[in-house]
Formats: C-alpha cells, sequence, structure tokens
C-alpha cells in the first residue's frame, strides 16, 4: 500500500506550510507527522512509503522528506531496499508516541537575531549571504543553514543572480492588527458553514499536541517554531473543516505572513499557556458538538489576541 495524505493536507492535519525548526527540528518534525499520518491510515508491516508522494503532498522537496525518512530508518521504523524504496517494519499503530523530538541548536539564536534585525529594519530588503557571515560573525555553514529554514518558511527568497531577498511579512504591530481584523471575518464564518464536516481524529491530534506543550510550556529549551506549528496548524485544522479550499489557503497564507512576528512573542510563557487553555475550549466545544458555542469562543480568541497587541 502506498502512502497518499492529500487527504490529511485538506483536512488541516500536516500542515504544508509549517516546516519549521532547525535542520534537525525539522528533520524530527516531519518525521513525526509521517508517523502520525502513518498512524492515521492504519498502515501495516511491510506497507511501501514513498519519497516522491510524501514531497509532494506535502509540499516540500524530496531532500527533507528523505531525511526524515532516514530518520525513521534509524530507528528502525522504516527498512530501505535498495532500488525500491522505504517499507514500514512494523504495524503504523505501533508507531504513536515515538519519541524523535531533537533539541535546540545554536542556529535556532541565529536565526532569531536575524529576524529580530529584520523586523526593527536592521536588515534591508536584499542582502548577500556573506553581510550575514560578518554581521553575526558566525561560520558561512551556519549562514547557509539557517537561510535555508528561511528559505523553506518563506520568508526569504534566492535573487535570480546574487543575493536574497526578504518576502513580504506582517512585520509591525499595525499590519498585525489589520490580519486579526481579517481572520476575525474569516475564521468564525469558516464555522458557520453548511458543509462543515468535523474530523474527531484532528481534534484529538490537536488536543495531544495542545496538552504536551502546555506540560513543556516553561522549559528553557522550549523552541518557538515547535510552538508556532501547534497554533498555526490549530487554526489550519479549524479552517479545513468546511471542505472549502478558499478558507484553507487564507488561513494558510495568514500564518505564512504572520510568522515572523509571532515567533518572537512566543517567548512568552503566559501568553503561550493562556492561547493553549483558550484552543482546548474551542476543541472541547466541537467535540460535544457545539458549534456556535466554539465559533464564540473563536471570536473571543482573537479578539483578545488583537487586543494584547497594545498591551505590550
Amino acid at each position: 500500500m502506498t502512502v497518499d495524505l492529500s487527504m490529511a493536507i485538506r483536512r488541516g492535519a500536516v500542515p504544508s506550510d509549517q516546516l519549521a525548526g532547525t535542520r534537525e527540528q525539522r528533520r524530527a518534525w516531519l518525521a513525526k507527522r509521517i508517523c502520525e499520518e502513518l498512524v492515521h491510515l492504519d498502515l501495516s508491516a511491510g506497507d511501501h512509503v514513498t519519497e516522491m508522494t510524501l514531497a509532494d503532498t506535502l509540499g516540500v522537496s524530496r531532500s527533507p522528506v528523505r531525511a526524515a525518512l532516514h530518520l525513521l530508518a534509524e530507528h528502525g521504523v522504516l527498512e530501505h531496499r535498495r532500488n525500491q524504496g522505504y517499507f514500514l517494519t512494523r504495524d503504523a499503530r505501533t508507531l504513536d508516541g515515538l519519541p524523535l523530538q531533537t533539541g535546540s541548536t545554536p542556529d535556532n539564536a541565529l536565526y532569531l537575531s536575524i529576524i529580530d534585525d529584520r523586523l526593527s529594519e536592521r536588515l534591508p530588503d536584499r542582502f548577500m549571504q556573506i553581510d550575514l557571515v560578518r554581521r553575526y560573525e558566525v561560520p558561512e555553514s551556519r549562514v547557509v543553514s539557517v537561510l535555508s529554514r528561511l528559505r523553506e518558511e518563506g520568508l526569504v527568497r534566492r535573487n535570480p543572480g546574487r543575493g536574497w531577498t526578504f518576502e513580504p511579512a506582517i512585520n509591525s504591530k499595525q499590519a498585525l492588527t489589520q490580519s486579526y481584523a481579517f481572520r476575525l471575518v474569516v475564521e468564525p464564518a469558516a464555522l458557520a458553514q453548511p458543509t462543515l464536516s468535523i474530523d474527531r481524529a484532528a481534534l484529538a491530534r490537536s488536543r495531544d499536541k495542545h496538552l504536551e506543550l502546555l506540560k513543556s510550556a516553561n522549559r528553557d529549551d522550549l523552541v518557538q517554531a515547535l510552538v508556532f506549528e501547534v497554533d498555526a496548524s490549530f487554526h489550519e485544522m479549524l479552517a479545513a473543516f468546511p471542505e472549502n479550499p478558499f478558507f484553507l489557503e487564507a488561513i494558510r497564507n495568514q500564518n505564512r505572513l504572520r510568522r515572523m512576528l509571532e515567533y518572537l512573542e512566543y517567548t512568552d510563557r503566559q501568553r503561550i499557556g493562556l492561547w493553549c487553555t483558550e484552543h482546548l475550549g474551542i476543541i472541547d466545544a466541537l467535540e460535544r458538538g457545539h458549534i456556535r458555542k466554539a465559533r464564540n469562543l473563536l471570536r473571543a480568541h482573537l479578539e483578545r489576541a488583537s487586543t494584547s497587541i497594545f498591551n505590550k
């Protein structure tokens, strides 16, 4: 059986634009998401897991998928057969909770410094790779690694000739306020659609992510990229429930635009705990079939987040 994750993407279980973190963190994060989908699809030992299908469906290049599959092979989850690809070595249901997360690396500090300098307009729209090497006094290999991450997250692009350019992003309180105004119209409306179809399995997975994050919210090694993934994937999950691709695409685009500014806010551990609790309340309402209540809770959640911008 070949893995087909297209339905998983459409329902928001695996957001294509949320492959974040340092290189090792991305590899572990992607491997964990692949495991979750294998569990959901209830695959069996011996089933074929194809690199190309995963790359196409997740919306990333084959290189990070290959790295994630290699990690799963290192853990004995997959077997690589020459000229054939990867095959499950055991039933997918045994993969739930497989420990794959890696710790923080020095690249994360460089990444956040670049974001902070960009938001403070200390970095221009266009720049050269060597400029970052000189500015931060780090080896070029680290700059290359961080630029690769920024590119995968849609924050920078390589110029046709030389150098790099920062992509448009929400980079001010005013722009973030406008983003919340837009989301306040779109996200509650998604839960009011007649085509609404609640995916209870997706709700359960999201609940587990939030509970896990609450347990680790006060840890010093908490990685902002992983916090953002929990937040962004929750809102994309809700946008996927109407089974209308325009809602999901709109929220995915907002998540991409707000990533840069929101990362710096995830150092506020009290805020993380607050929105996690609010998200869990929305999940509870949806699981009980209280759609109107969930819609009202979502609206209140977004209004609180928008208001908090001016209280900092």
